[in-house]
């Protein structure tokens, strides 16, 4: 792997040249194939993941087993470091979506980054707040609105336009949204029955009535958030 400018990080950004060489001569880089876990939630944090290539979904599991996503972090994004500052270890998993190249930045060295020089502390603190807001609005999607709007709101949040290509498989989407690759299928069809978007193909969504699938989000089109086609 090529040399790596870890100011690829948000929260390195504004690290001194010397802070970041000294992270740098710490740090290594890494492979992993597609379904690897770069770590998985609770193991001690050692290591944070600076993604150079490819898709790393950041995951909870419940007791019976079932697979939430909270986010897809994608080349330029840090993987773990959320998890710093907790002694219990990693509060999420990490898995790769694709094949992933990254560089493996040891977390004592990131911390003492962080705590001797305030511009990267304060870039660090930022990204967190940005990262709060992204899981309130998740929270609330999974509360307020059924599958089928929070599909909607995922397909036109894109910022592909009109076509969508969908950069996970529908289990993978499925996890994302808290439910499984049949019901994330039938949503889809039932989207395409209302001539909201036409199904290309598995990945590929056309987006045909972005004003009327709004709508419908906000639940306006004369039947409440909650409720679910065909009930």
């Amino acid at each position: 792997m090529a040399a790596v400018d870890l100011r690829a990080a948000p929260s390195l950004a504004r690290a001194s040249d010397d802070g970041l060489a000294r992270l740098a001569a710490q740090s290594s880089p890494r492979r992993f194939d597609r379904g690897e876990f770069l770590f998985r939630a609770d193991e001690p944090v050692s290591r944070i993941f600076l993604i150079v290539t490819g898709r790393v979904a950041a995951t909870v599991t419940s007791r019976t087993g079932t697979m939430l996503t909270f986010h897809v972090a994608q080349a330029g994004e840090l993987a773990g470091h959320v998890s710093i500052f907790e002694p219990g270890g990693h509060l999420a998993a990490a898995r790769a979506l694709s094949n992933v190249t990254a560089v493996a930045i040891p977390a004592k060295g990131y911390l003492e980054l962080l705590t001797s020089e305030p511009p990267a502390a304060l870039d660090f603190a930022r990204e967190l707040a940005g990262i709060v807001k992204i899981l309130n609005e998740s929270m609330a999607d999974l509360v307020f609105l059924d599958l089928e709007r929070r599909l909607a709101r995922s397909l036109i949040e894109d910022p592909a336009g009109e076509v969508v290509h969908l950069a996970v498989n529908q289990s993978d989407l499925g996890a994302r949204l808290g439910a499984t690759r049949q019901s994330v299928n039938q949503a889809l069809g039932r989207l395409a029955r209302r001539g909201f978007v036409r199904v290309e193909s598995p990945r590929v969504i056309r987006i045909l009535d972005r004003d009327a699938i709004g709508t419908f989000i906000e639940g306006l089109d004369g039947r409440p958030s909650g409720s679910i086609p065909g009930t």
